[in-house]
Order: C-alpha cells, then sequence, then structure tokens
C-alpha cells in the first residue's frame, strides 16, 4: 500500500513539474511575441526599401523568412501550450488600434501611405483577448501597407454594427492597393 502511494506521489510530482513548464513556456511565448511582430514589421519595411539583387536584400530577404518562421513556431507553442487559453479581459478597441498604428507609422510613412483614422470613442469596452487582438490588427495593418509600396492610403475605422438584432464593434482596415483577385 505503501509503495503505491509512493508511485502515486511521485506520478504527481512528475504532472505538477509539466504542469509548470507549459506554464513557464506559455509565459515566455507571450513575452517574444509582441517584440518579434514589430521585428518582423521593421524587417518587413526595411526588405521593401532595399534595391532587388543587392546583397543586403538577400540578407533583409533572409531575416524576414527566418522571423515569419519564429512567428509560426511560437503559434505552434502557444496552440499547444497549456496555458493558451485566451486572456479574456475588458478592453477598449481603440486603444489596441491606436497601439498597432503608431507600429507601423514610419513604415507608412517610408512607403508613402497616408492614413486615415476614424476611431470611434464611445464604443463599449469588449471582452477580448488584447494580444489576439493586437496581432490580427498588427497583420491587417502590415498587409495593407505592404501592397501598397508606391504609396496610398491605409483607412482604420472602429464603429459599431448591429446584425440579427445582436450588437458588434468593428476594426475595418482598408487600403487603396490593386486588391486580390
Amino acid at each position: 500500500y505503501i509503495e503505491e502511494l509512493r508511485s502515486v506521489q511521485g506520478k504527481l510530482i512528475q504532472v505538477e513539474k509539466l504542469s509548470a513548464l507549459g506554464r513557464l513556456t506559455a509565459d515566455v511565448a507571450h513575452e517574444i511575441r509582441n517584440p518579434l511582430t514589430s521585428i518582423g514589421g521593421f524587417a518587413r519595411r526595411l526588405n521593401n526599401r532595399l534595391a532587388e539583387g543587392s546583397r543586403e536584400k538577400e540578407y533583409a530577404d533572409i531575416v524576414v523568412v527566418e522571423v515569419d518562421r519564429l512567428e509560426r513556431i511560437l503559434r505552434d507553442v502557444l496552440t499547444f501550450s497549456q496555458e493558451s487559453r485566451a486572456d479574456m479581459q475588458y478592453q477598449k478597441v481603440n486603444g489596441i488600434v491606436r497601439e498597432a498604428l503608431v507600429t507601423y507609422e514610419g513604415m507608412s510613412s517610408d512607403q508613402s501611405v497616408g492614413i486615415d483614422v476614424s476611431l470611434n470613442d464611445e464604443l463599449p469596452l469588449v471582452l477580448i483577448d488584447k494580444d489576439q487582438v493586437r496581432i490580427a490588427v498588427n497583420n491587417l495593418i502590415s498587409n495593407a501597407i505592404d501592397v501598397m509600396p508606391e504609396g496610398g492610403v491605409l483607412t482604420v475605422k472602429t464603429y459599431m454594427e448591429k446584425t440579427s438584432e445582436v450588437n458588434y464593434i468593428v476594426i475595418e482596415v482598408a487600403d487603396t492597393g490593386p486588391g486580390m483577385p
């Protein structure tokens, strides 16, 4: 009986160690994600400004590919981590949108992309995972700027929309790029 208790206790200790490792892994991944997103945005910005065929362009291509790879690895780590559950808190979406716009201000300026911002300050708090929304907004803004290398207008709006009797907060990102088929 005592041997069985010791065996169960050992297994319980091992499970707790693995759980702690999962939490640590998720925490590290969360801490790395936002700076990596910024690095990726700036690397893409630099890459777009470099002359095709130059050694610098070749190096920048490598940096962009590797940042993309790291971002995929982080997504996988968070997906398979025990602590990858959303960190849901009441937030104002406009603050998240403003943070993202500041991140891409220089990139848009360098590519002669004007920014038209219309944020509805009357929007209520919404229960969201701020980091996940920030990543989505960053991706939308970065992609929009990327498709306008010769300039254009980036439009970012927030507003309330009612669909099927349900109110939704909308974050809209639009560009004057060529569009997609």
